[in-house]
Formats: C-alpha cells, sequence, structure tokens
C-alpha cells in the first residue's frame, strides 16, 4: 500500500471519529444531564463539536505541510551552498594547476590528501551516522553551539572531567559559556544537567575548577550540577555494558551523542552519534548516576557562589579553598 494510500485511509477514519463524537457528545449530555439537550440543541452542539475537532485537524495538517516545505527549502538551500563551495574547490584547483609556481608534487599531493581525508569523513558518517570531531577548540565550539541553536535540542545532558579543567580559561572557552548561558537564561534551552567526574575531592580546590563548579550554585533556572567519582560513573556504564571508556560525553535532547575520546591542550576528538541504542543506553546511565546517592550535588563540595565576571577574571581568587571535607 502507498503512503498516499495509507493518509487517505487515515484521514478518513479521523473524519468517522469525528462524526462519532459530534453524535456522541450531545447523546452524552443528554443521558446525565437532568435536562436533557432540545434536538436543536444536540445539533449545534454535535455540528459544533464536529467542526472544532475537524479544524483542528485541519490547522495541524497545515502546520506538519508548512514545516515539510520549510524543511525542504533549508534542506535545497544547504545543497545548492555545498555545490557552490565544491565548485569553488574545483575552481580553485584548476588555478593551482595553472600555476607554474604552484604545479608541483608538493601542493598537488597536499590537496589530494585533503580530499581523501573529506571523502573518507563522509563515507564514515553515511556508514556509522557518526560526525567525527578531530580539530581545535574555535571549531569545535561552534559545532556545539550549532546544536543549541536547533528549536528541536532544548535539553542537555552532559559530563565535565574535573582534571581537564586547565588553569587558564582561553577565549573559545569564554565564547561558548557566554553563549549557552544566553540561551539558557531566554529559554531556548530548557535544562543542563551536568555532572563533574573526579578522581580525588582535592581536585575542586584548584582556582578555574571551584570557580566553575560555583557558578552551577547561581541559581539560574534550568542548571544543575553534581559531583561523582570516576570509578562510579565506570561501574554505572559497566552496569548499562557501556565499555567504551569514555568520561566526557553531552546528549542532546536524545538526538545527539557527544563521545570525546582525547582532549589534549586546544585539540579535541571525539565523535557525534545519532544511534538511537547509543543515544538510549547513554541517557539511561546518565539518568541513573543523577539520581543515585553516589552523585553529590555540587552545593555540598562548593558551596559558594561566582558571577560570570568572577570566573574569568584571574584577579578573582579565593584565599584559601578547603575541600577535603565535604562531598562523598
Amino acid at each position: 500500500m502507498s503512503q498516499n494510500s495509507k493518509k487517505a485511509q487515515f484521514t478518513l477514519l479521523l473524519l468517522l471519529l469525528n462524526l462519532v463524537a459530534g453524535v456522541g457528545v450531545p447523546f452524552l449530555i443528554s443521558l446525565l444531564s437532568p435536562t436533557p439537550l432540545t434536538l436543536g440543541e444536540g445539533t449545534l452542539l454535535g455540528f459544533l463539536v464536529l467542526m472544532t475537532l475537524t479544524l483542528g485537524e485541519i490547522l495541524f495538517y497545515v502546520k506538519s505541510t508548512h514545516d515539510l516545505r520549510v524543511g525542504e527549502v533549508e534542506l535545497w538551500e544547504f545543497r545548492r551552498g555545498v555545490d557552490g563551495v565544491i565548485g569553488e574547490i574545483r575552481t580553485g584547483l584548476h588555478h593551482v594547476i595553472a600555476d607554474d609556481n604552484l604545479r608541483d608534487s608538493f601542493f598537488l599531493d597536499h590537496y589530494r590528501r585533503e580530499l581523501e581525508l573529506l571523502q573518507k569523513r563522509v563515507q564514515h558518517t553515511i556508514s556509522k551516522r557518526e560526525v567525527l570531531l578531530d580539530r581545535h577548540h574555535i571549531d569545535s565550539t561552534e559545532v556545539l553551539l550549532s546544536l543549541y541553536d536547533s528549536p528541536d535540542h532544548t535539553d542537555f545532558l552532559a559530563t565535565h572531567v574535573v582534571s581537564d579543567i586547565t588553569d587558564d580559561f582561553d577565549v573559545t572557552y569564554q565564547v561558548y559559556f557566554f553563549a549557552w548561558l544566553e540561551r539558557l537564561k531566554s529559554r531556548k534551552v530548557k535544562s543542563i544537567k551536568r555532572l563533574f567526574v573526579y578522581d580525588s575531592i582535592d581536585e575542586f580546590s584548584r582556582q578555574n575548577a571551584w570557580k566553575l563548579a560555583a557558578y552551577h550554585n547561581s541559581g539560574i533556572e534550568g542548571l544543575e550540577a553534581k559531583a561523582i567519582q570516576r570509578a562510579e560513573l565506570l561501574r554505572f556504564k559497566s552496569d548499562y555494558h557501556i565499555t567504551d571508556g569514555v568520561e566526557d560525553f553531552g546528549i542532546f535532547s536524545n538526538a545527539y551523542i557527544y563521545l570525546g575520546k582525547q582532549r589534549k591542550d586546544e585539540q579535541i576528538s571525539g565523535f557525534f552519534s545519532r544511534d538511537e541504542t547509543l543515544i538510549k543506553n547513554y541517557t539511561s546511565c546518565f539518568t541513573a548516576l543523577w539520581n543515585s546517592a553516589s552523585a553529590t550535588p555540587i552545593k555540598r563540595i562548593v558551596p559558594e557562589t561566582t558571577s560570570p565576571e568572577q570566573l574569568f577574571d584571574k584577579r578573582f581568587r579565593l584565599e584559601k579553598i578547603d575541600v577535603s571535607n565535604e562531598g562523598a
């Protein structure tokens, strides 16, 4: 049976249900009411019920069709943009070949390797439904923020490895921080839950770790944080049969998952996936961790509060930080 035939049958079924509701509602009211409806009242009420339900379904179909058309337009614009970029690359390579100063094996081999790498990445995405990420923090920040911009991704679950928090917040981290903060305050992002992963509670004593943890106590609606020991994280993952060893991960509204493989200085390596089973397992694991007794509210470890200005102000320091007796 074709898709159009199924839609036609479904539409006919809805119309029949509307007719049943149009007849049944006045009948039930007359049956249950001490004063039965007159024939005119029942007919008018039945007509209003039928028209209301039908109008609601028409509006739903109109909205669905509009959203579908908008998506198709965006897809075609993206394809045109990709075709344009590929055309510019082809033209540029022709110039490289035509220029006597560039026409040598070094330049040609370089761009052939770059194109082969792009081809492998595209094929990897097609076969595994993943997007590899191995780039500078600036580029990875743009990738993450593009996910926040989607109206479909309003909830974010993430871990943050405390030992990865450096003594200096670079500019790209500040850009990323203020971008998701603005989206959270404007309710474009409704919820951010973050699990700080640590080996030793003393890791929170470092200035930037303390300030970042303390910021999550600032009372912003939708922003929550807890802390979990690395051993507990790995134990829970094992219970959910997740044995990839990843500690740095983020889940965007059950639509995407980011798994960080390595972070060294400004270079980040990992991948984004839309694998439904992977997302489901990680979401269940995160939720179980979050609700477990092993997860400590961050306020019990770092009770102070910091503002964004204090967070990124190197001159703002805590005279003495002692968290050894706090938390788990």
